[in-house]
């Protein structure tokens, strides 16, 4: 499938869906929070199963900020998160959650790797101004300097 026009959200979604699986979750909160805790009622599993994930806000005052879950606590559907949120979460903030072991920053750096090491292998940084169109010219030799 080609990535051509997916924006970096889309690529980190579709890498945490094929990994992942349905472990994912991409979800809201269902009611305001504090820095330290985010509720949403559509979360599955019993006590301690999101113990150790890795949650990326995306949206709301804290957009971008990745945190952990210290607990949860399937009776509640509220996950307590450590480090604190700089700011309190609010209703329909939308977050995303990942496995303990792959993180939103670690896909980030992979994609940023794999931007770094195609650089100079998708493309030829050479130029020869002898190919520029004069408006009569049909055809051209490729110089020889160009390999």
């Amino acid at each position: 499938m080609p990535v051509q026009g997916l924006t970096r959200k889309q690529l980190r979604q579709l890498v945490a869906r094929n990994i992942l699986g349905s472990e994912f979750v991409n979800s809201d909160a269902s009611a305001a929070g504090t820095v330290r805790l985010l509720e949403d009622n559509t979360l599955r599993g019993g006590d301690q199963d999101h113990r150790g994930k890795w949650v990326l806000m995306t949206s709301g005052t804290n957009d971008g900020t990745e945190t952990r879950v210290e607990a949860n606590e399937s009776t509640i559907r509220e996950l307590l998160l450590d480090p604190p949120l700089g700011v309190a979460t609010a209703a329909a903030d939308t977050y995303e959650m990942y496995s303990e072991w792959l993180s939103a920053s670690a896909i980030h750096d992979a994609i940023n790797q794999a931007s770094a090491e195609a650089t100079g292998a998708v493309y030829d940084y050479e130029e020869s101004v002898v190919l520029h169109a004069d408006g009569k010219t049909l055809r051209w030799k490729l110089p020889t300097d160009m390999d």
